[in-house]
C-alpha cells in the first residue's frame, strides 16, 4: 500500500549528493601568491634604489636675491646669511643672495651703510657700489655711495679693506688704481674724473656713531643721559616732548654703537626716533617728574 502511494506521487529514490569542487582553496592560494609577488617587487625596488647611487635633491637659493630698502627715517639693522651685520641708512638700499656661494660673498649697495663683516678667509666679501668694488675678509667699515653725490667714500674702522675701480657694468677692474686701507683711513672715488684717492691722517666723522661706549646707567633721567651721548658720538639728540627728559634709563650700554643704543633707548622709554641730518629726534609721551621727598 505504501509503495503504491509513493509510486502515485511520483516519488523517486534520492540521488546521491556530489560535493562541488573546492574552488575557494585555489582562489586563496592565488591571492597569497599575488601578495607575495607584490611584496617581492616592493623589496626589489627598494634595494634597487639603494644600490643605485642617486644624489639627494638640494634646493639651491643661490639664485634667489633679497632686496632691502630702508624707507624709514631710522637706521635699519640687517643680519646677513653668514652672520655679518649691515646697518642701512634711511633712503638706502641693497641686494644680496639668499645664500652665498661657496667661494665668495657678494652684495650691491646704493646709498650708505655700515658693515661688520664676519671673518672667513676662504670667502672674501665683495661689495659693489657704483663703479667701486670693496673687498674684505672680515672687518668693519662705512660706505657712502649716493647716486647724486659727486664721490663714493669707503671709510675703515677696523681691519683691512681693498678698494678698486670697475667699469660701468661692474664686471672688471679697468683702472690700475687700487688702494688698501686700514683703520682710520678713507678711499674716495671721484666720479667725474674716474679717479681713486687715498686719504689718511684725517678725522672721519662718518665713523663717530659706530664707536662703542662704556656707559652704564642706573635709573638715570634722560636729561643727564642725552648730553653724554651727544658728546660721545658728536650728534645732537633732542626730544619733541620735554616730558621724555623725566624718563629713567637703567641699562648697560657697554660695547654698543649709537644706532643700537637708540633702539634700546626707544624700547626703554616707549619712544621712537628719526634722523634729520645730524639731528636725532626722540618722540614719545614721556614720563611724569619724580616728586621730591
Amino acid at each position: 500500500m505504501l509503495r503504491r502511494i509513493k509510486q502515485t506521487l511520483g516519488e523517486q529514490e534520492p540521488m546521491p549528493f556530489v560535493q562541488p569542487p573546492r574552488m575557494h582553496s585555489y582562489t586563496l592560494f592565488y591571492r597569497i601568491a599575488a601578495s607575495i609577488a607584490i611584496l617581492a617587487l616592493a623589496v626589489g625596488a627598494y634595494w634597487l634604489t639603494k644600490s643605485v647611487s642617486v644624489a639627494p635633491v638640494q634646493v639651491s637659493h643661490a639664485t634667489e636675491t633679497r632686496y632691502v630698502v630702508n624707507t624709514s627715517k631710522t637706521i635699519l639693522r640687517q643680519l646677513l646669511p653668514d652672520g655679518s651685520v649691515v646697518w642701512l641708512q634711511p633712503g638706502s638700499e641693497m641686494n644680496y643672495p639668499a645664500a652665498f656661494s661657496p667661494t665668495e660673498r657678494t652684495l650691491q649697495l646704493k646709498g650708505e651703510a655700515f658693515f661688520s663683516i664676519a671673518r672667513d678667509p676662504s670667502k672674501p666679501f665683495l661689495i659693489t657700489s657704483g663703479n667701486v668694488l670693496t673687498r674684505v675678509l672680515g672687518t668693519s667699515f662705512n660706505i657712502r655711495a649716493y647716486d647724486n653725490a659727486p664721490s663714493i667714500e669707503v671709510s675703515v674702522m677696523t681691519g683691512k679693506v681693498s678698494v678698486n675701480i670697475q667699469d660701468s657694468a661692474n664686471t672688471a677692474q679697468v683702472d690700475a688704481s687700487s688702494v688698501s686701507l686700514v683703520a682710520q683711513q678713507r678711499a674716495r672715488y671721484v666720479k667725474a674724473q674716474h679717479r681713486l684717492e687715498k686719504q689718511e691722517g684725517r678725522d672721519l666723522p662718518e665713523l663717530d656713531i659706530w664707536k662703542s661706549t662704556t656707559f652704564i646707567f642706573d635709573n638715570e633721567p634722560l636729561r643727564n643721559v642725552l648730553p653724554l651721548l651727544n658728546k660721545k658720538f658728536s650728534v645732537h639728540i633732542e626730544t619733541e616732548n620735554k616730558a621724555l627728559m623725566n624718563c629713567l634709563l637703567r641699562a648697560d650700554l657697554s660695547n654698543l654703537n649709537l644706532p643700537d643704543i637708540l633702539e634700546m633707548l626707544s624700547l626703554s622709554v616707549d619712544a621712537t626716533y628719526e634722523l634729520e641730518g645730524n639731528t636725532i629726534r626722540l618722540r614719545g609721551q614721556g614720563c611724569s617728574p619724580l616728586s621730591n621727598p
